[in-house]
C-alpha cells in the first residue's frame, strides 16, 4: 500500500496494492502462490481460517484489481491489506500489510489535483492580464 501510517488523505482517495514474492489472481482462480487483495476499514482482522467477510469494513478486490478509489468519511480510519485465495480465505501464513492509521479530510487534494489547480489558476490570470493590454493598447477613438 502507498498509503504510510499518519498520512492525511482526501475523502475519495485511490488506494494502490503491492504484493512481493507472489501473484495476483482472481477469485476463483485456483493458482499457486497467488491471491486477490481485501481492504480492512476499520476493522481487526478476520478468523484467518475463514472466508474474509464482504461488507463496508472488508472491501474484495476479486477481479484481481491493484488499486481501487476509496471514499471515506472525513476522520480518524485504519487501513490493511489482507490477500485472500481463490475462496477468500486468507493464507497461512497470512499476507497482510501492516495496519496503517489515516486521516481523511474533505479540504485535502492530491499533488495532481493541486498542481491542475494551480495551472488552470495561472492561465486565467495570464488571460485575464492579456485581455487588459489589449483593452488599453488599442487606439482609442474619439
Amino acid at each position: 500500500m502507498e498509503l504510510k501510517d499518519g498520512d492525511t488523505v482526501p475523502t475519495k482517495v485511490t488506494v494502490r496494492f503491492g504484493l512481493r514474492e507472489m501473484g495476483v489472481a482472481p477469485a476463483g482462480l485456483d493458482r499457486p502462490n497467488s491471491g486477490h487483495h481485501h481492504l480492512l476499514i476499520d476493522t481487526d482482522l478476520p478468523p484467518l481460517n475463514e472466508p474474509i467477510p464482504n461488507d463496508f469494513n472488508h472491501l474484495h478486490f476479486g477481479a484481481g484489481q491493484t488499486e481501487a478509489q476509496v471514499t471515506l468519511k472525513p476522520g480518524p480510519h485504519t487501513l490493511q491489506l489482507l490477500l485472500g485465495d481463490k475462496d477468500h480465505i486468507p493464507h497461512s501464513p497470512p499476507v497482510m500489510s501492516p495496519r496503517i492509521r489515516v486521516i481523511a479530510s474533505d479540504a485535502t487534494t492530491s499533488p495532481q489535483v493541486a498542481a491542475a489547480s494551480v495551472k488552470k489558476r495561472r492561465h486565467a490570470q495570464a488571460r485575464s492580464r492579456s485581455a487588459a493590454y489589449r483593452k488599453y493598447s488599442r487606439p482609442h477613438s474619439y
